[in-house]
């Protein structure tokens, strides 16, 4: 078994930036005996339930998140629980809402700032 679990994936959800369907990328992280894998599709999680359908079916642990980006700033989100998962949603409805303020705000705090205001998550932040 693999240790190594990468955490930015993108499938063809991530519209112009991921090729490969969920059940693809699974199949390969088994393939190289990897034990989770997370996608984390760009502004959204169209296919998350597929992903976690299809991982758990391979044995996988499916670890579930997003890269919410505004203009060149971008934040790779992974929920650590459900209360986590569930502020995720909220974020990416607001975002495909008309709450555009508040990402446009949030991706030009400092670090601090945007850690306190995404409790529940394990996070990288980068361009």
């Amino acid at each position: 078994m693999n240790d190594f679990v990468p955490l930015r994936v993108r499938s063809h959800g991530s519209l112009l930036e991921g090729v490969a369907s969920p059940e693809t990328l699974l199949e390969r992280a088994a393939s190289l005996g990897y034990r989770a894998l997370a996608i984390t599709d760009r502004n959204n999680l169209y296919l998350a339930i597929r992903f976690w359908q299809e991982a758990r079916r391979l044995g996988l642990t499916p670890l579930l998140g997003a890269e919410i980006a505004h203009r060149d700033q971008a934040a790779l989100l992974l929920p650590l629980d459900r209360r986590g998962y569930g502020r995720l949603c909220e974020l990416l409805s607001q975002r495909g809402g008309q709450h555009k303020t508040f990402f446009q705000g949030l991706l030009g705090f400092s670090r601090a700032a945007v850690q306190a205001a995404l409790d529940g998550f394990d996070q990288a932040l980068g361009g």
